[in-house]
């Protein structure tokens, strides 16, 4: 190539398509195996006084801030559950699940977390029963901020089983 020449590209670009796809790949997967350990699970407590948190804001019925507590899944749920039937009340907590973070056979992690089941009766009058994961984002070496993974606590939300999670708690007992 001529040093002059308009067209000169910088040597990476060379590479082909699949050579750059292939660089990538493996990158990634040295990531993969050497990819640090989620954020420890919350204490019990510190689940807890986010869900305070989290009722109080639903009762101020500041959705902004009830969604930014959780996923963008968030306003799905809330548009679902009806935000006109924000629970007069807290919910009663039924049972408390610490999951620990868990290292699958692939080698990826598996983050825990503080499940609560909770019961309650929203704002029509009708009684819900919904399981809340609470997590820590981030890594174990930098954890971030407390999420939940429903924070419209009254849409009747369960979480997902699988062989990943394991068979999990009994089924909610609100009576």
């Amino acid at each position: 190539m001529n040093p002059s020449d308009d067209r000169a590209y910088p040597p990476l670009a060379y590479l082909s398509a699949r050579g750059a796809s292939l660089i990538a790949l493996v990158g990634l997967l040295v990531l993969a195996a050497c990819a640090e350990p989620p954020a420890p699970p919350p204490s019990e407590a510190d689940a807890m006084a986010l869900l305070d948190r989290i009722v109080s804001t639903a009762t101020r019925h500041d959705f902004d801030a009830l969604c930014a507590f959780g996923t963008s899944a968030c306003w799905d749920f809330l548009d679902a559950a009806g935000r006109d039937a924000v629970p007069p009340l807290p919910p009663r907590v039924v049972q408390v699940l610490r999951l620990e973070n868990t290292r699958r056979a692939d080698g990826l992690w598996t983050g825990g977390g503080v499940l609560l089941q909770l019961c309650g009766v929203d704002g029509r009058g009708r009684p819900y029963a919904t399981e809340m994961l609470i997590v820590r984002k981030g890594s174990a070496s930098n954890p971030g901020p407390l999420a939940a993974s429903e924070p419209v606590y009254w849409s009747g939300m369960r979480i997902a089983r699988d062989a990943t999670v394991g068979d999990g708690p009994e089924p909610i007992a609100c009576d």
